[in-house]
This record gives C-alpha cells, structure tokens and sequence, in this order.
C-alpha cells in the first residue's frame, strides 16, 4: 500500500502531562539559543519556576528549592554529578535522549527522596531495524554514537543495542572556553592577570580541565512483549592546575587535581500480567566519587611539602517494584515496594612531609537503609473531574523510625478536554544533602552527605493550585505555590568569605511565588514565554539573630521570551532573558585581639551582623543561534552557529569581600576591603556540526 502522510500542527517539543509533569519528545529538544546544540538541563530552565542562581546549567533551583533537593534520574539511575565544565553543561548526551520528564515538586507517590523536582531522563534506542551512526563536535567537545539491531528481525524477539560518547578537547583556546572558564575561577587562586600569565617568565600557569561521559544500554522485547533494558552511564570531570615561580632564587609551587565522577547501571523490566494489570520491576546503583588535593611545595626536586586532601563517596543502591491495576474505565490503583541502601564517606586530612605527620581532621561514615511502601488510587469520577490520592511510608528498621507522605491531586475540566482547572498538596522526606565547600580556587564540587542520628531528615509541606489550557498550537498553564520546609542544615548554604558558619541542623524555609507559561506556534513561527515571580525567606537561630532573612538563591523575577522560526532547512531562534538580582551580604570591619601582633595588639576581621541586605543589579542577557540541516533521509547532516550573551552585557552574579589585614609587625590600622565581583559569561560564541548515518 502507498503511503499516507498527515499533517498537522501542534505543539511539538512541549506538553503537559496527566500526572503533573512537563514531557519533552525525543528529537524535538530545541538547539538552545545561545548554545550551539540541545542541553536538557539549560533547556529546562526555560520552564518558569526553574533557574540558577548560580547561572550555570546544572545547579538548578526549583521553586525555591536548592541544587540538592532535585531528583535527576538518567534510565532509572539516581546521578549525583550533573554538570560538566563545573556545572556549565550538563552531563548527558543530548543526542541519544529519548524524552524528560520534568515534576516541579508536584509529582506522584511512586517518587520520592528529594523535595524540590524529580527529572527524569529517557535514552534511545529504539527498536529498530536499521543502524544508525552519529557523530559531531562543538568548539568544547566531541561525540559520538552508534545505535543498531540487537537481533535479527523475528516474529517473537526485537532489541536494540547504543554505545554513546563524549570527550572535551583538553587543549581549548577558543572564545566559549575562556568566556566560561572566566566565570567560574575568576575570583579564585586559578584567576591570575594576564599580565603574570604572559610577562613574567619566572611564573607558570597550566590549568587544564577535562570532561566526558559513556553510554551503553541494550533493550529487548520478549516474545510477550515484555521490555527489558541494561543501561550503564559513566561520567566524570578532572581539573589539574599547576601554579609556579621560580626566579632562580626562591622556588615555590602549587597544585589543585580535582576528579569528580559518577557511575552507574540499572536494569529494567516492564511485563503486561494481564491487560489490566501491568507490572514494572527496577534495579539501580550507583556511585559518586569526589576527591579534592592541595599540594604546596618549596623544593622543586620533591612532588610535594604539604597536601591537603578531601574524599567524599556516596553509593546508592535501590530496587522497585511497581503495580498498575486499571480496576475499570475510570478507576486505577498503583502500589509499590522501593528498598533503599546509601552509604557516605567524607574525609579531610592533610600530610606534612617534613614533620613526617599524616593528620586525619575528619572522618565521617553514614549508612541508611530504607524500605518505602507506596500506594495511589486514581479515580476518573466523571468527564469533568479526576483526583488522585496516595502515601509514602518509609521505614528505617534500624533507627526504628518511619516517615509518612502523604500526596493527593486534582484536575477539573468544566469547559471541556482543553481548558482545566489544577490543585495538589503533598509532604516530602529528604534524607540526602549536600555540603558547599569550595575551596578558594573560586570553584569545585559539592559534597554529599546522608541524614542521620544528629542530622534530621529534611522535611517539606507543598501546595499547588493552577489552569491550564492546552490546544493543537497553544499552550498556556499558570500556577500557585506554598513550599513550607523544615529541618534544613547550614552546612548546604552559600556563604560569603570570611563568614564563619555555624553548625545548624533546625533552619526553615518559607517559599511561594506563581508561574506563567504561553506556548503558542503559527506556522512557521513559534514563541515561547515563561515568567516566575518566587520569593525564598529563611530562617536559623545561629544566623542573622535569629530573625528570617532572604535566600542566597531568591530570585523575585524571572522571565524568558524565546522565539524560534523554523524556515525548512533553516532554524532561527532568539532568547530574552531576565531576571531580578539575588541577595547579598555587607559586611563591617570589627576589630579583634591579636596576640601575635606587635606593633598593635589588635587586628580586624569580617563580621556579617545582617545577612542578605542588598540586592544586586538585574540581569539582562540576549542568546542567539542559527542551525542549517541539510543531506538525504540516510545521511543527515546538521551544523549550527550560536551567540551566548549576544550584546555582552556585563552581569553581575555574585558579589564578595575580601579583608587583607597587614603582617602582624606592621600596624594594623592600614587593612583594605576588597569587593569582588563575579561575572556572567560574555558574549560567548560556539559553533557545532553533526552528522548522522
């Protein structure tokens, strides 16, 4: 028979989800202006309620929330490192993803463990009958893949196998690379002056940072249909930077190696019992390994005098069962059993070489084990209204504790299938955090730490009440949001230098705000608008007198306006984005006793009396970018140009101080405040071309 094609318009990359969600199709992720090429967790900050504060790719905040309180699930595997280049991409390979799913805290009771968002993360294969070969580069790295047939084509069996890849090129010099190496290390030890880069022989500078991730994932149907997936995802990032001065007289030498990675491998099964009953099983580890090292020395003949060393490893093992029993036509009850195990190992210490003394500061080591039981009835009570209800019950056997959640949502349609009316309430446990810990290189990656006997849960109430209205070519959903969190520690916030954080364990956090998305295309254009208002008040009895003050991460006004013209082989797109300055702190000079000096018995140090009191500028920034497809249906070929910060503006996205104090035999009234600025990438251009067979 010939053929039958049928064309229709529709909103293509994006749509709304019966259970809450945003789903994002498989090769229908945008090449993101400004970009160069498609990145899932960029691409997902062009939904309202979800930035960064921080300006990069991975540390996401939703809602108010912290980079922590987000569940980010690739093939069912927990990943704990998301970002590459220290968070300025992501770390996966947009050209074997399938479809993402975004919740942005309203999700159902078969998820669980974080509080903010749940991410999940679909790759290829299909299953195909015919190979396909893709590879490609931009000015920051390289990738390749390959998707084939895993068995000949029968009448009972199907399967696909993909092997993906991709590498930086560790000796970058291109515009994108200094423009986002800037942005991270500028403030750092890594950030000297051209001037001592290039003019003083006596010094060398080498920093060098590489970054890559593997895929494997092999998916067979069995002769009932039964589907069933092995995936293994790799990913890691390495800095090695090597600092020296040696004019001959006086040698000194330093050196920061940082190697982050993540690992992981699941399998899945989903099985058709009976046309009503549906059963899928889930199986995942995964490890996250972050080692941090300082080296000083003063003898060029020796490696080092003095290393200070951090390890953190975080190991999550998990297994799920899940039941979908459709009762009848408007009726339908999911139930489940997930077992948990997680173990962290964070240690400090340092090693003198001269002293001949190895000192371990810290050694912390937590193990959880957690068994969760989760049910949820859904009832399609007539046309015009569903609810669903659920609950968590989580269980530590071993610290006799249980924690309850409970969920429940609602969608009424009054006026038919397109317009509907929205609303959900859920509480949420967290037992899995993060420690900010940078060191002074200006950059590095967070630690993961577990809750425990001294460390409580985080705990989290959640409302949500909106309208949605959805058409073949429009899209429009409004939403309101109450995000009341308890238990939360000091050691995940952001702090300024020179600010001594107290140990706190019974901070709260009070966040709120509406989201606006209009999606609308009309043929050949399409405009995407996404506007967030949000504000994140915290509260800690060891901070600020007690008294609520701003979050680091409360961004008031939020929007993006993208515009995309698809012209056949051309794609055109442009974003607007802005957003309000986040809080900072002023600090005052004090004066403080100084044994060791003796000029002066005295000397001066920071104190941050009130935090969070001013605000900085607004940002501004344009992102551009053009792609061109070309090629037969076999053999395609796509290639693209792309403008990050189009007009260069200078946008300001941290602001610090920093107090040199004179030696301690000089007088110490001659001490200066240094205010230091941390910038936004500039105009920033990239260049990409794939090719695909």
């Amino acid at each position: 028979m010939s053929d039958i094609l049928i064309k229709d318009f529709s909103v293509d990359m994006l749509t709304l989800g019966d259970n809450g969600s945003f789903h994002f199709q498989k090769e229908k992720i945008p090449t993101l202006p400004g970009w160069g090429e498609p990145d899932v967790l960029r691409m997902l900050q062009l939904l309202p309620g979800i930035g960064s504060a921080e300006e990069s790719a991975a540390r996401l905040n939703v809602r108010g929330g912290t980079p922590d309180q987000n569940l980010v699930l690739w093939e069912g595997i927990p990943i704990y490192h998301t970002g590459h280049f220290f968070g300025q991409y992501d770390a996966f390979n947009p050209f074997i993803v399938d479809e993402v799913d975004v919740w942005r805290g309203n999700f159902g009771a078969e998820h669980g463990g974080r509080n903010s968002s749940v991410i999940d993360i679909k790759g290829r294969p299909d299953l195909v009958d015919e190979s396909t070969w893709g590879i490609g580069f931009n000015l920051l790295h390289a990738n390749i893949f390959m998707e084939k047939p895993l068995f000949r084509k029968t009448k009972y069996k199907r399967g696909a196998i993909l092997l993906a890849g991709r590498t930086s090129n560790a000796s970058n010099k291109s515009k994108v690379f200094r423009e986002l190496f800037d942005q991270v290390f500028q403030n750092g030890r890594v950030a000297l002056p051209d001037s001592l880069r290039q003019n003083n022989e006596s010094t060398t500078w080498n920093p060098l940072i590489e970054y890559g991730d593997f895929n494997l994932k092999m998916r067979w149907q069995g002769k009932n249909k039964n589907d069933n997936a092995i995936s293994l995802y790799t990913g890691f990032d390495r800095l090695d930077y090597y600092y020296a001065f040696d004019d001959s007289l006086t040698f000194t030498s330093t050196k920061d190696l940082i190697n982050a990675s993540n690992f992981g491998i699941s399998w899945q099964h989903s099985a058709d019992w009976k046309p009503n009953l549906k059963a899928q099983f889930k199986m995942a580890a995964s490890a996250f390994n972050n080692e941090y090292t300082f080296r000083w020395n003063d003898e060029p003949d020796s490696i080092f005098i003095y290393q200070y060393n951090t390890t953190n490893l975080l190991q999550d093992f998990s297994t799920q069962m899940n039941v979908d029993w459709t009762m009848d036509e408007s009726k339908k009850w999911t139930f489940g059993y997930h077992f948990t195990a997680q173990q962290s190992n964070l240690v400090y210490r340092d090693t003198h070489v001269l002293k001949k003394e190895l000192n371990v500061f810290s050694q912390d080591t937590s193990v959880l084990g957690l068994h969760t039981f989760y049910s949820a009835f859904d009832h399609q009570l007539n046309k015009q209204f569903r609810y669903t209800i659920g609950l968590r019950l989580n269980l530590f056997p071993s610290r006799n504790l249980y924690f309850t959640e409970p969920r429940a949502s609602f969608v009424w349609r009054p006026l038919g299938n397109e317009f509907s009316l929205k609303g959900s309430m859920a509480r949420n446990w967290q037992f899995v955090f993060q420690i900010v810990d940078f060191t002074d290189l200006g950059a590095g990656e967070p630690l993961w730490a577990l809750a425990k006997d001294s460390i409580p849960a985080q705990e989290l109430w959640q409302w949500t009440f909106g309208a949605g209205y959805e058409t073949k070519s429009m899209l429009i959903d409004a939403e309101l949001y109450y995000k009341d969190s308890r238990n939360l520690t000091s050691r995940n916030l952001l702090v300024d230098r020179g600010f001594e954080r107290p140990l706190s364990f019974d901070g709260s956090s009070v966040a709120y705000g509406f989201d606006f998305l209009f999606r609308k295309r009309i043929p050949p254009y399409s405009i995407w608008l996404a506007y967030s208002f949000g504000q994140v008040e915290q509260k800690f009895p060891e901070l600020n007198s007690g008294i609520t003050y701003p979050a680091r991460h409360d961004i008031r006004h939020q929007v993006n306006f993208v515009n995309m013209l698809d012209l056949g082989k051309f794609d055109l797109s442009a974003n607007l984005h802005f957003r309000t300055g986040t809080p900072y702190s002023i600090p005052t000079v004090v004066q403080v006793p100084c044994p060791d000096c003796t000029v002066d018995n005295y000397t001066h140090e920071l104190s941050f009396d009130k935090l969070n009191t001013e605000r900085l500028p607004s940002t501004l920034r344009v992102d551009v970018s053009a792609t061109y497809s070309f090629g037969k249906k076999n053999r395609k070929w796509k290639m693209g140009l792309s403008f990050f910060n189009l007009l260069n503006r200078t946008n300001i996205i941290d602001k610090d101080f920093v107090l040199d104090t004179p030696d301690p035999d000089e007088p110490q009234a001659d001490y200066k405040l240094q205010e230091l600025n941390r910038l936004a990438a500039g105009r920033a251009p990239n260049f990409f071309l794939q090719y695909e067979w």
